[in-house]
C-alpha cells in the first residue's frame, strides 16, 4: 500500500517543465587508429529547453534545447594526406565556438516519490560561429572544419525533486574535417540541470 502510495504521488509530478542544464563536455577520437597524441580535450555546454511528457502520468517524454557550446577539440597534425587520419599531437587543437539544437525522447522510471530515472536518445545539431586554430608551428591549412554537423545524442539521467544529473554520448555522424579523411569524434558530457514547473 505505502508502495503503490509512492508512485502515485511520483507520477502526479510528471509535468511538462522548463530546464536549465550546464554540461561538462570531453571529446575523444572515433576516427584515428593512432594512440599516440592527445585526446579528451575539456569543453562545456548551457541548455535552456523544454520536457514534455506525452502521456499524462506515464514515463514517454520529449525534450528539446538550443545550447551554446565552447569545445576544446583535438586535431591532425598537418602531414602528408596518406597519413593525415592517423597523426594527432596535443599542440594541434581546435577551441571551436557554437550553438546548436537536440531533440530526444525517452523513458522516465519511477524510483520512488522525490527519484526518477530516465533513458533517452535523438539527434543533435550543431552549428560553428568561429574556431581558433592552435598549430604552433605547422601551418593551419589543413585546420578546416565544416560550419554545420549532425550527432546522436543517448543518456540517462537522474532527477531528484527538480534537480537532474545526466550522463550523455554524442558521437559525430558526418565527417567534420573538409580536407582530412574520416575525422570524427565523440562527445561525452556529464551534466547538472533544473526543472522548472
Amino acid at each position: 500500500m505505502i508502495f503503490i502510495d509512492a508512485l502515485s504521488l511520483a507520477q502526479a509530478s510528471r509535468d511538462n517543465n522548463y530546464t536549465v542544464r550546464l554540461n561538462y563536455n570531453t571529446n575523444v577520437y572515433n576516427s584515428v587508429k593512432s594512440t599516440i597524441g592527445h585526446n579528451y580535450t575539456p569543453g562545456f555546454s548551457f541548455e535552456l529547453g523544454g520536457k514534455q511528457f506525452l502521456v499524462k502520468g506515464k514515463g514517454w517524454f520529449l525534450e528539446e534545447a538550443p545550447f551554446f557550446q565552447f569545445n576544446d577539440l583535438p586535431f591532425a597534425k598537418s602531414v602528408p594526406s596518406e597519413k593525415r587520419d592517423i597523426a594527432v599531437l596535443p599542440y594541434d587543437r581546435l577551441r571551436e565556438l557554437g550553438v546548436g539544437l537536440y531533440f530526444v525522447g525517452g523513458y522516465d522510471f519511477i524510483i520512488n516519490e522525490k527519484m526518477s530515472l530516465d533513458v533517452f536518445a535523438g539527434p543533435d545539431f550543431r552549428y560553428l560561429i568561429k574556431y581558433y586554430p592552435d598549430c604552433g608551428v605547422n601551418d593551419c591549412t589543413d585546420h578546416k572544419l565544416h560550419k554545420a554537423n549532425l550527432r546522436f545524442k543517448i543518456g540517462a539521467g537522474l532527477n531528484i525533486n527538480n534537480v537532474n544529473i545526466s550522463l550523455s554520448m554524442c558521437p559525430d555522424l558526418l565527417d567534420r574535417g573538409l580536407k582530412i579523411k574520416r575525422y570524427r569524434s565523440v562527445q561525452v558530457a556529464l551534466g547538472i540541470g533544473y526543472y522548472f514547473k
